[in-house]
């Protein structure tokens, strides 16, 4: 793991160091299907991780203990960012989808969100989806051997 200024740090010393919010963001890649259930090709996301506290209540709602204002600013930042100048119409519709999985999953305008999420469903199973999902492995890929460890990991 890294600083933000790329210095080492392991997982321990991140979560104790902490940040304003007392997060830790760790990126994971993991090769799944989009929708559980679906006979859809596995493919891999990007899943990051914000690690926080909180726990269920009796009505199956995530009661947090840590703010969870950060995941909703950082995903509505992004909604922003991909619909602007140079815009990315997918990353714009998963962003819209994990805004809707992220708030019906905690009980906010349910039945407005399941009917996004129903929405999208075509176009994430459709071969359009798999062909931008190979340009974002592309541009993962690059960005991980662009990092200055992996960089002098490769040349070893």
């Amino acid at each position: 793991m890294t600083r933000l200024d790329g210095s080492p740090i392991d997982l321990r010393k991140a979560l104790e160091e902490g940040h304003r919010t007392w997060t830790a963001k760790l990126d994971v890649f993991a090769k799944v299907r989009l929708f559980e259930g679906s006979d859809s090709t596995p493919r891999f996301f990007q899943v990051t991780n914000v690690l926080r506290f909180g726990y269920l209540d009796g009505r199956e709602q995530v009661q947090p203990v840590t703010k969870e204002k950060d995941f909703l600013f950082a995903v509505e930042h992004c909604i922003q960012e991909y619909s602007g100048p140079c815009p990315n119409a997918m990353k714009y519709a998963k962003r819209l989808w994990e805004r809707s999985a992220y708030l019906a999953q905690r009980g906010f305008n349910v039945e407005q969100h399941v009917l996004m999420l129903e929405a999208f469903k075509p176009l994430f199973a459709h071969w359009l989806a798999e062909l931008t999902q190979i340009a974002a492995h592309a541009e993962t890929l690059r960005s991980m051997l662009e990092e200055p460890q992996v960089a002098a990991f490769i040349s070893r």
